[in-house]
């Protein structure tokens, strides 16, 4: 039977910093019909003590025409929205166990239907528009824009600036140079340079070479450098020294400047496949070993396109680089840039971990917007932004955000969550100025399909907490060489189309009421 009473009871306002000590007590009462005692009548009488003795109690009451499920709870912990939903779902448990007494309460799931419903339109985002084939990939896309504005900047660094002209002459250079020495869909090529315009070139040329390309950071333990080569199979290495006594045996290593012999500004035949790699981006290794995730065109597109799409960009614009290449925020820096024809600004390194500095430089650079790494965002938030800044837009992620704008920033902020198995961003969301919770972290990508289950994989309702299961385009096709833990972490979607796969992060999150 429904639910015919949701009791609000309110109690003294706890302290916000306190954790909520929660208590639940069941009692079953039975027994209601009137009561005689001699000459007097007893029944039972509803008592309003107006402050709820436990942060929640839960009534159950027999009585002649069913059962009556009362719940009290403290205002200033619980939302009216969200007991609704706790007895909804307290609703679907009980009537899936009536249905299936004998059935694991482990697989019951206790989610309605319209619940299903609202958790469908909450974390389920609509595809991106994307062209078929590889009329939407990465590197047609930043050709098309060659040919669109071939004298506008692409790429400022320290050293001085290339055209979008150069930047396609040049990538075409390098393309041809790693088809010649065995460049091949599915395989990485290593890119070992620093940030500047010689990586982007290289990175690009390696995609218009139908390969895959693995940033490695020159200035990393020479340890990590030789594993990251090995592990991944590399044969080809793109570094600045291609004499590096360094280089595994058997990796041919080349200059990011192709021989004048063998230049020739004409594009390599292209051919991608959405599922070929486009890149391998190692993680920290923080739990383990490093692990290289490879992310097909598909997933590249479709961050890109999305990013467009949600943030419209182009010409005029300046984008900030200040990620590290080998961390899979630089990937959305520098792609919808350059797809889009704005100018790529690249960070000097010695200033990337120095909050003021870089202040300064986004300043001084008139960049409109850039990503930065969360600690750093968190730092240069709390600096004053002069009003004839240009920058517009900041987006920042990779750790939990716990600051917020000043109201007289000129930019809007947003935070960003996505494991690098997942392409880069999942959840995108503006950070308001005011607020007195942590920033949330906003809603699905296009593209994005994400399940929030418990340990059995089941969904759990709106506003229970959950591991974030991610599906759709942004999902990688994996980790190189290592099927065992690839089948550990991507699974088969059973809420998604037939052949679909989600990605267990970890994470644990829940859907707010206001979605």
């Amino acid at each position: 039977m429904p639910f015919d009473k949701l009791v609000e009871h309110t109690r003294p306002t706890r302290d916000r910093h306190t954790p909520p000590l929660i208590q639940t007590v069941f009692t079953t009462m039975e027994g209601t019909d009137p009561a005689p005692l001699h000459t007097a009548t007893m029944r039972p009488l509803p008592i309003d003590e107006g402050v709820a003795k436990f942060d929640l109690t839960v009534q159950v009451q027999v009585e002649p025409d069913g059962v009556r499920v009362l719940f009290d709870y403290a205002c200033d912990l619980y939302e009216p929205a969200t007991m609704a939903e706790l007895a909804d779902s307290y609703r679907a448990l009980v009537a899936a166990v009536l249905a299936e007494p004998d059935r694991p309460l482990s697989t019951v799931v206790a989610v309605t239907a319209a619940q299903r419903e609202r958790l469908a339109d909450a974390l389920i985002a609509s595809p991106v528009p994307v062209p078929p084939g590889d009329l939407g990939c990465v590197p047609r896309l930043v050709t098309e824009t060659a040919r669109r504005q071939p004298d506008a900047l692409a790429v400022v660094d320290g050293t001085g600036a290339i055209t979008y002209r150069e930047l396609d002459e040049w990538s075409n250079h390098l393309a041809h140079q790693l088809l010649h020495h065995g460049a091949r869909p599915d395989h990485p090529v290593a890119v070992s340079l620093p940030p500047g315009t010689p990586a982007i070139t290289a990175m690009l040329a390696v995609l218009k070479a139908g390969a895959a390309y693995l940033p490695i950071d020159p200035t990393a333990p020479p340890a990590r450098r030789h594993h990251l080569i090995t592990n991944s199979a590399v044969t080809i290495l793109i570094t600045q020294d291609p004499h590096d006594t360094d280089t595994p045996p058997g990796v041919v290593a080349l200059a990011p400047h192709p021989a004048p012999a063998t230049a020739t500004a004409t594009p390599p035949p292209l051919d991608v496949h959405p599922e070929q790699v486009a890149y391998v981006i190692h993680t920290s290794g923080s739990t383990g070993t490093p692990k290289g995730v490879m992310v097909p065109h598909r997933a590249l597109t479709n961050l890109v396109h999305w990013h467009l799409n949600a943030h419209p960009t182009g010409p005029g614009q300046r984008h900030g680089q200040v990620a590290s290449l080998g961390f899979d925020a630089a990937i959305w820096e520098i792609w919808p840039a350059l797809v889009s024809g704005a100018t790529l600004h690249i960070a000097d390194p010695a200033d990337r971990l120095d909050p003021a500095a870089l202040h300064d430089w986004l300043v001084r650079e008139d960049v409109t917007r850039t990503f930065l790494p969360t600690p750093i965002a968190e730092a240069v938030l709390r600096l004053p932004t002069p009003s004839t800044s240009r920058l517009r837009t900041i987006f920042t992620g990779g750790d939990a955000l716990t600051t917020r704008p000043s109201a007289h920033a000129p930019y809007t902020l947003f935070n960003i969550y996505g494991p690098t198995e997942t392409t880069v961003a999942v959840t995108v969301g503006p950070v308001r100025p005011d607020g007195v919770h942590r920033p949330d972290l906003g809603v699905p990508i296009a593209g994005a399909r994400i399940h929030l289950l418990d340990a059995d994989l089941q969904l759990v309702p709106p506003g229970a907490p959950g591991e974030v299961c991610v599906a759709g385009d942004v999902v990688s096709r994996g980790y190189l060489n290592k099927p065992g833990q690839t089948a550990e972490r991507f699974l088969p979607d059973p809420y998604g189309p037939p052949g679909s796969r989600l990605y267990r992060t970890g994470d644990l999150c829940r859907l707010r009421t206001d979605g």
